[in-house]
């Protein structure tokens, strides 16, 4: 084995390269559910021992710091493939994969993008890595959450993850909706909603931000958080029940 070929393989020259197809052809999943794909591993112009493939889900969030915003990458899961294994020169290895998408992964809605990112751990070498974007939907009961506020008039201004270091989701950061209201709830500011998805039930946090002036504002008076639970049988007769119960909730507190 040529040392010329070892020392560029080292240095990424040469080295073996990695792609992850996956099973979806539109790389949509629902969290909750199955995302399934293959890693295909290419074998560079010398043998390479691979450590380990690791897939990690990931996405962006914003952050504050020093009066300044700036975007930060976080991770949501990790997902080793195998043991180690040396990669042949010329050779290639297909290794299927499958894991499940935490209920608790953003969606893929506004400024939120998630993607896929495969890494190739190579023994005295570079890393070699791949991203592949993938669509996650909303679980069942979050989706009809999100159509029922839809059916009410209201309107997505903005979805983003953003910094919280007390998070409840197992990572250091959370999705917040954000939502303009219709005509019909005049005296609505704004609506803001972070889910957090479980097997059998969605668990809601809404602000409701009413419109004030003066003390009521200067106070946050004009604010009030509720937290409620949906379960199946809240959205087994379609939307416009959810919608009323929803509507009845928010006018609660306007």
């Amino acid at each position: 084995m040529s040392l010329f070929k070892k020392i560029m393989a080292s240095v990424g020259v040469g080295s073996a390269r990695v792609d992850t197809i996956l099973d979806a052809p539109s790389g949509s999943v629902r969290a909750g559910e199955e995302l399934t794909g293959k890693v295909i591993v290419k074998g560079g112009s010398t043998a390479q021992q691979i450590n380990e493939i690791q897939l990690q889900l990931v996405t962006t969030y914003t952050r504050e710091t020093n009066d300044q915003t700036v975007r930060e990458r976080g991770t949501i899961g990790k997902f080793a493939l195998n043991e180690a294994f040396t990669i042949q020169e010329n050779e290639t290895r297909e290794i299927p994969f499958s894991f499940v998408v935490p209920y608790v992964t953003p969606i893929t809605a506004g400024k939120t993008r998630i993607w896929v990112q495969t890494g190739l751990d190579i023994a005295s070498a570079l890393d070699a890595s791949d991203d592949d974007v993938i669509e996650v939907e909303p679980t069942y009961l979050a989706a009809h959450v999100l159509d029922a506020l839809t059916y009410l008039g209201f309107r997505m201004r903005e979805a983003d993850c953003k910094y919280d270091p007390r998070s409840r989701f197992g990572y250091k950061f959370f999705q917040e909706f954000e939502y303009a209201p219709g005509p019909q709830f005049r005296g609505l500011d704004e609506l803001e909603l972070i889910f957090k998805p479980h097997p059998d039930y969605v668990e809601v946090f809404m602000e409701i931000d009413r419109k004030a002036r003066g003390l009521a504002k200067l106070f946050d008076l004009d604010e009030t958080r509720v937290q409620f639970r949906i379960y199946p049988e809240d959205v087994s007769g379609g939307i416009e029940p959810l919608a009323h119960k929803l509507d009845q909730l928010i006018r609660n507190y306007m």
